[in-house]
């Protein structure tokens, strides 16, 4: 016997071939010599990875360091610190929602689609093959989209100590940060969002320059008391710029090149920079190395603020007790005992080009370019913001450091906080910065640390970390309780800061209910939405993570877990899976609708279960005129239980409570994208973060060898979790926005000649 349904093989994962196993390589080689007068130490690795998407971010990073320390003198030391890495980057991977982002792309595929049916990606012509519903095709994005950038680092420092007196000593510091960058990236012609091609190329350069001069005193005086104090100066100098050169309309296809130009070459140039100066001054006073009291202060002055407002004066002060100095306790009992406490503020300067409005170059309009402002206000008064914070803690040691307990308890307020407000549109802007608000925190962590096994051969040491921290809106701008920090998404999920709660207050839709909670729908059938529903808010109850290390000769192992509890996860890989159709949840009533409506060709009102006695369109007809389909137990499609129906409708206001069927695609299309609250999920998770193993070979076998040290090993990191979604990674902020964390493994040997 045989049935008339072809058979049926499901596609347990349709799109596992764009997705290969990602392998990074490291090799290093280094040089070092010692001798009495100076040390010298030189090293060269190579990296060459590639990404989990084939033919994607495929880099090659060659890095060369050199150090050198040398005694000029008896009283005079340098330190010289040179690194340069040359970083090339083919095919980087767009990321978020873009449409050039295949990932993205694969995320909205229908479930049956065969990667494999993809290829070839474009025909003779150059064409390409895409999808229905406007999609394009994935391997388009990754070969008819080329890009390549280069990155040239260097860092260097010299650092020079000179010996004025025994305590007394100089230091100067000087330091720069250079990195150059080059790339392009092409669009091949007959790509479905730019039709005629385009090519950019782009050039970058960012520096970071820094001067520091200091005076370090360090005496003890009548034994007792002990003084270190230093004061200095420092200059800092930052700056970035960059150019784009656009061609938007290319000739040939397969030609990524500025001369390839169908158009006129476009460009546009952008900087921004920084220059601090700073004069501060530190000290510590010692007494029978039982008591300390340590206090610091500093001025600065900030390029970024206006001349009246850009200098700024913060300082801190702290007490500690040693509580084994001042008293005799047996070692084996307390070890180690410290009491502190602090006090501090500190400043902070507003962002480039806060302070004064002007004009960016929008467009060009007959050939000629027009310029407009920015959509924010810049406000030249702006003051910099400033942080107190107080706190106190103790560290103990027990049994000779076989059990250690660090605690801290910390309070912090952030005043004038430099923010963006909305502004009235008959303005001409939408924002403006402003100095407005006051966000508290309040917190403890703790970590202790316990070795119950330590024998010449075996060693285990077990240590736990504990930490909370509770935010808090004081205040925002004069007559505002609400401010917006997250547009809203797809499905009008938003986040806020509110005064009176904790920071990350995340609001959006959700279905409007009655005072039992019943959901209430139209006359559809379609539930109806609220907006601007309290969901809660992304701030962790807690965070912690528990570490135990294993040594046993020249083995050691050791593991890692971490966890958190709380907080909210907004998924849009969720609202895209639901409203695509892709998602497990999706799939309710899904082949029950299929058989209703094509096997037993029944209509809507049989599928819901009922059979009308008249013609009279719904929802004229009175729901209490309707009888029971006779096959009204059989489930045809998806049920949305405890829905009443809107009290508007005609004879439906007294209507009871109802599981009530809804077509597939209404629920999870018209559902998913009204509904922010069933995207958001518990963050809450246990990951085991690391297991490293290692072998440390005996000194007699590798010194027969010719070698100093010999070592191998193999860590794995981010290797399973456990939380209560189970098919997204918890500490993801961004859902479909970017990769989850990888899962990564490492082999390696070291080696010391």
């Amino acid at each position: 016997m045989y049935s008339c349904l072809p058979y049926y093989h499901p596609n347990k994962n349709n799109i596992s071939d764009l997705y290969k196993t990602g392998i990074a390589w490291t090799n290093s080689l280094s040089f070092d010599k010692v001798t009495d007068k100076a040390s010298i130490r030189f090293s060269y690795t190579v990296l060459t990875a590639n990404d989990v998407v084939k033919d994607w971010n495929e880099r090659t990073r060659h890095s060369f360091n050199l150090r050198t320390q040398s005694k000029l003198t008896d009283r005079l030391t340098a330190d010289v610190n040179a690194s340069y890495t040359y970083d090339a980057m083919d095919n980087r991977g767009y990321r978020n929602s873009s449409s050039r982002n295949p990932l993205f792309i694969l995320g909205n595929l229908p479930r049956d689609t065969s990667v494999e049916e993809l290829i070839p990606w474009k025909d003779g012509n150059g064409k390409p093959f895409n999808l229905n519903g406007g999609f394009t095709n994935p391997y388009w994005l990754l070969y008819e989209l080329p890009n390549h950038d280069t990155k040239h680092w260097f860092m260097g420092n010299i650092t020079l100590n000179y010996r004025i007196l025994n305590y007394l000593n100089f230091r100067l510091r000087i330091a720069t940060d250079l990195q150059t960058a080059r790339g392009w990236e092409y669009t091949n012609m007959y790509s479905q969002f730019d039709t005629d091609g385009q090519f950019k190329e782009f050039s970058q350069m960012a520096q970071n320059n820094n001067i520091e001069a200091m005076l370090n005193f360090n005496k003890r005086f009548k034994k007792d008391w002990n003084l270190t104090a230093s004061m200095g100066y420092s200059w800092q100098h930052r700056r970035n710029e960059r150019t784009n050169l656009t061609v938007g309309t290319t000739s040939q296809p397969d030609m990524p090149s500025l001369a390839n130009n169908g158009a006129i070459l476009t460009g546009n140039d952008s900087y921004d920079g920084k220059e601090k100066v700073s004069v501060f001054a530190m000290a510590n006073v010692g007494y029978k190395d039982m008591v300390y009291l340590d206090g610091t202060v500093r001025n600065d002055w900030s390029s970024t603020l206006s001349p009246g407002n850009n200098s700024y004066f913060y300082w801190s002060t702290g007490l500690s007790f040693i509580l084994t100095q001042a008293f005799e306790i047996p070692k084996e009992i307390l070890t180690f005992g410290k009491l502190r406490g602090s006090v501090a503020t500190v400043g902070n300067d507003a962002p480039f080009d806060s302070l004064y409005d002007g004009l960016n170059l929008a467009n060009t309009y007959l050939g000629m370019p027009y310029y407009m402002t920015d959509n924010t206000r810049k406000n030249p008064n702006l003051k910099p913001e400033q942080t107190t914070s107080y706190e106190v803690g103790a560290d103990f040691r027990f049994w000779n450091n076989r059990i250690s307990v660090d605690f801290t308890y910390y309070w912090k307020s952030t005043t004038d906080q430099i923010m963006r407000a909305s502004v009235s549109s008959a303005s001409g802007y939408r924002e403006r910065f402003v100095n407005a608000g006051e966000i508290q925190n309040r917190g403890a962590e703790l970590t202790a640390s316990i070795t119950p096994v330590k024998t010449k051969n075996f060693e285990w040491t077990t240590i736990f970390n504990w930490s909370k921290n509770n935010s808090k809106i004081v205040s925002l701008t004069p007559g505002v309780d609400r401010y917006q920090v997250r547009a809203a998404g797809a499905d009008g999920c938003i986040s806020y800061v509110e005064v009176g709660k904790p920071y990350g207050q995340m609001y959006g839709t959700d279905w409007q209910r009655d005072a039992a909670g019943n959901v209430i729908a139209d006359s559809s059938g379609k539930p109806l939405e609220q907006k601007d529903v309290y969901i809660g808010h992304v701030e962790p109850d807690f965070l912690g993570g528990w570490k135990n290390q294993f040594r046993y000769k020249g083995f050691d192992f050791s593991f890692l877990f971490d966890f958190k509890k709380g907080g909210l996860f907004y998924s849009e890989t969720a609202y895209k899976g639901n409203n695509m159709g892709n998602s497990i949840k999706s799939l309710e009533g899904r082949d029950e609708y299929f058989f209703s409506k094509w096997v037993l060709d029944e209509s809507d009102q049989e599928r819901a279960g009922y059979l009308r006695p008249t013609d009279v369109p719904f929802p004229a007809d009175n729901l209490a005129n309707r009888v029971p389909y006779m096959d009204g137990a059989r489930p045809k499609g998806v049920y949305f239980p405890g829905r009443v129906f809107e009290a508007s409708i005609e004879g439906i206001g007294g209507h009871p409570v109802v599981n009530d069927w809804v077509k597939p695609d209404v629920m999870f299309c018209h559902i998913s994208g009204r509904n922010a609250k069933m995207n958001t999920y518990d963050a809450t998770y246990v990951k085991l973060r690391e297991v490293a193993l290692g072998y440390t070979f005996p000194n007699l076998m590798v010194k027969k060898l010719g070698l100093e040290k010999l070592r191998i090993y193999a860590n794995g990191n981010n290797l399973f979790t456990i939380d209560s979604m189970g098919i997204f990674d918890p500490e993801m902020t961004a859902g479909i926005k970017g990769y989850p964390i990888q899962r990564t493994l490492t082999f390696g040997v070291n080696v010391t000649f």
